[in-house]
């Protein structure tokens, strides 16, 4: 349900701020005798931790705290809203079972008490969440990266086809297994290809997926590459996704 939650805020826009530019005061985790990979958290932390990730790595980007993800999850009429956009009768998937499988996920909901923080930049985003001030279970644990396998299972290959303003959109996504390695405690690595035709125009693109779980920590790390590079994506420092969890995981042991 976590991951679900997580992955439903990662996805709405949000206005966000310039990172390094403190979401708030906070002396970080619950500090004291608890160990660092033990530790809980607020959305404050999160904040906190993403945002010296991002300094760490040296790259520009937009931190996105928890109320601001929720807040936009709310204007498109949080869960239920995202399902009757992607799992709606507009959308035709092929399996038909995998947006059987994505409407069911956010029709679940997000838990109230998750909480999530994100970082972006131009060519991808890392987002960390948890449960406020609570360590997560050994099942929330599992079941973020246990479950890629039973997703893929069904879903390694999906094509999808909608309209937006009238024109029709098809697109294709491919999405296997790769190799990632990270200071995390557990990690599974994502390469996923898209391709998009809309208007009779084309647009692909590779994104490298990395989820990883530290502590009562879930992260996410995206990195995108398109065939249609904007000048900032040029310019942009080369994080790789692996890069992005281990930044984070240093952050949070601070």
């Amino acid at each position: 349900m976590l991951a679900v939650g997580a992955s439903l805020l990662a996805g709405c826009s949000a206005t966000g701020r310039t990172a390094g530019t403190d979401p708030g005061a906070s002396t970080g985790p619950s500090a004291g005798a608890t160990a660092a990979s033990e530790r809980t958290y607020s959305a404050r932390d999160l904040a906190n931790i993403l945002d010296r990730a991002g300094t760490s790595l040296g790259v520009d980007g937009t931190l996105v705290t928890d109320s601001e993800l929720k807040d936009a999850a709310a204007k498109v009429g949080g869960p239920a809203g995202l399902a009757q956009l992607l799992g709606g009768s507009n959308v035709t998937y092929s399996p038909r079972a995998c947006g059987d499988l994505l409407a069911t996920a956010m029709q679940g909901g997000v838990p109230q008490d998750a909480i999530a923080a994100q970082f972006r930049t131009s060519t991808g985003a890392v987002t960390a969440a948890s449960f406020a001030g609570k360590p997560l279970t050994s099942a929330q644990k599992a079941s973020w990266t246990t479950t890629v396998d039973s997703v893929l299972d069904q879903c390694g290959t999906v094509s999808l086809s909608f309209e937006v303003a009238g024109k029709s959109v098809s697109a294709k996504v491919t999405t296997a297994k790769a190799t990632a390695t990270t200071t995390a405690d557990t990690t599974v690595g994502l390469r996923q290809t898209m391709s998009i035709e809309a208007a009779g125009q084309n647009l692909s693109a590779v994104s490298t997926v990395v989820q990883a779980v530290w502590g009562n920590l879930l992260i996410s790390a995206t990195t995108i590459a398109t065939d249609q590079t904007t000048d900032a994506q040029a310019q942009a420092k080369t994080v790789t996704a692996g890069a992005a969890v281990d930044a984070v995981v240093a952050a949070a042991k601070r």
